[in-house]
C-alpha cells in the first residue's frame, strides 16, 4: 500500500513494543472497535465494516470463535481470527461453512480499493512475538 494513494491502510513507524495494529500499519485514529451486538443493531446509514480482525486471547477464545463469528457472518462481514499462539489466521467468509486457515499470507482486496491489503504472516508474527 502506498501512503497518500487514498488506500485505507497506512504505514506508520513502530513503537518499541508494537501492537498487531501498528505492525499492520493502521494508525490508531483509524481503528474502530465493534461489538458483535452493535453490528446487529447499527442503523443502515451508519454502514457496517467490511472486515473484522479479531486477535484471539485465551479469555475470549470461545466467544470469538463461536458467538462473535456467527454474529459477524450473519451480518455479511468477513471475519479473520488471528491466533498468536499457533501463528495462524482463520478466515471466515459469510457464506462459508468452514474457515480457510492462512499460514503464509492474508490478502484482502475489497471493491473500490486500488491495491489489495497484503500481510505476510511470518514476518508479522516474528515482529510482534519474536522468533518461533
Amino acid at each position: 500500500m502506498n501512503p497518500g494513494s487514498g488506500d485505507p491502510v497506512r504505514h506508520a513507524p513502530l513503537p518499541a513494543h508494537p501492537s498487531p495494529a501498528h505492525v499492520m500499519g493502521m494508525p490508531a485514529q483509524s481503528l474502530q472497535t465493534w461489538t458483535a451486538e452493535a453490528v446487529q443493531t447499527l442503523p443502515e446509514e451508519a454502514g457496517l465494516p467490511l472486515l473484522v480482525i479479531e486477535v484471539l486471547s485465551p479469555g475470549t477464545a470461545r466467544a470469538d470463535r463461536f458467538y462473535k463469528r456467527r454474529r459477524y457472518l450473519q451480518a455479511g462481514i468477513e471475519y479473520l481470527i488471528m491466533d498468536l499462539d499457533s501463528r495462524l489466521v482463520e478466515r471466515w467468509l459469510p457464506d462459508a461453512e468452514r474457515p480457510d486457515f492462512l499460514a503464509e499470507q492474508v490478502r484482502w482486496h475489497p471493491d473500490g480499493v486500488s491495491a489489495p491489503f497484503v500481510l505476510d504472516l511470518e514476518p508479522f508474527f516474528t515482529r510482534i512475538l519474536g522468533q518461533p
